[in-house]
């Protein structure tokens, strides 16, 4: 029997056992790195932080962290995975339609290309100009991007994975030379015959693209880090 699911709703259960934790620390170790300032504790933007996971790493280091996700489901675990909630606001909202503050945080960042689930350009601007305008002069904004031509690359070879109370496939249903595609995570869980499914769609950005729609924003520079693989990261100074 498949079942068919909002997106998160069942992922969230998995999500902590699928995410490469040690890898984010790491890269968030590199962004306090280029952020800080006379070693000082930060206010920092976490946007799509999913059950928390960057943010608990920032607050054990004293720095105030203001979650955004779209998922409630996501953001109800969150807030049961943090004993201290005085240092972390969490907003349950579409990045797109967000509110932010003026002139409130140091460092935004967006981390597993979550940008992706921005699906329209003229969406992704209007979120690209609420962070500019609510980062302090010289504060950075970090995020991951992947390149629009490598998005079956980086979605078509994940293996099956046994989880522990489950397994996950993930399926690329389309991918169109736009960079638009969509996503099917099918869980299995174990001693259950009920299949449930999850359809995410997403959009690549190409690197000129996003430089075009930040330098609008109002960002003064733009680097662009790439490797081999199908990711690339962006840091945005203002």
């Amino acid at each position: 029997m498949i079942c068919e699911v909002e997106p998160y709703q069942e992922l969230s259960k998995y999500y902590e056992e699928l995410s490469n934790i040690e890898k984010k620390k790491r890269e968030l170790d590199d962004l306090l790195v280029v952020a800080r300032q006379d070693n000082k504790k930060l206010n920092i933007l976490d946007l799509a932080s999913g059950t928390g996971i960057a943010a608990r790493y920032l607050q054990q280091q004293g720095h105030r962290v203001t979650c955004v996700d779209r998922s409630e489901v996501m953001m109800s675990l969150l807030r049961s995975h943090i004993n201290n909630l005085s240092s972390i606001e969490t907003i349950v909202s579409p990045l797109e339609y967000v509110n932010l503050p003026a002139d409130e945080f140091n460092v935004a960042h967006c981390l597993a290309y979550s940008l992706t689930y921005i699906t329209a350009p003229q969406s992704l601007a209007s979120l690209f100009i609420k962070v500019a305008n609510s980062i302090v002069l010289g504060g950075v904004f970090y995020f991951d991007m992947v390149h629009p031509d490598r998005v079956s690359d980086k979605f078509s070879n994940i293996p099956k994975r046994k989880l522990k109370n489950a397994t996950l496939e993930t399926s690329l249903l389309h991918n169109s030379h736009e960079g638009q595609f969509t996503l099917q995570y099918t869980t299995i869980p174990f001693g259950s015959s009920e299949h449930k499914q999850e359809i995410h769609y997403g959009r690549a950005y190409s690197m000129e693209q996003l430089k075009r729609i930040l330098i609008e924003a109002g960002f003064r520079k733009i680097e662009f880090h790439c490797n081999k693989l199908a990711v690339y990261k962006v840091f945005c100074f203002k």
